[in-house]
């Protein structure tokens, strides 16, 4: 499960790169995989890891709009919505 989110990260920044956005595609590439690498505990099953990486998504969403970081606000949101959901 844990490359089955990888890969929906790497389709998430292709898609940034494709309408020109490189540096949100290259942050988000590196930030996204951080969270799941941090996250992720290979003695927990995947359910329970996938919870705890929606968890550490919207905690880092709280965190940024918190800091009006709106942009990273609204790549967590579409990632989400549009990859993580499909997992």
């Amino acid at each position: 499960m844990k490359n089955k989110i990888l890969k929906e990260i790497d389709s998430f920044s292709a898609l940034l790169y494709t309408f020109g956005k490189a540096n949100a595609a290259e942050g988000v590439k590196k930030f996204f995989t951080d969270i799941v690498n941090q996250t992720w505990d290979s003695n927990k099953d995947d359910e329970t890891n996938l919870e705890a990486v929606k968890s550490s998504f919207n905690f880092n969403k709280a965190l940024n709009a918190f800091h009006n970081n709106s942009d990273i606000v609204k790549c967590i949101d579409m990632f989400m919505s549009d990859y993580l959901l499909k997992v």
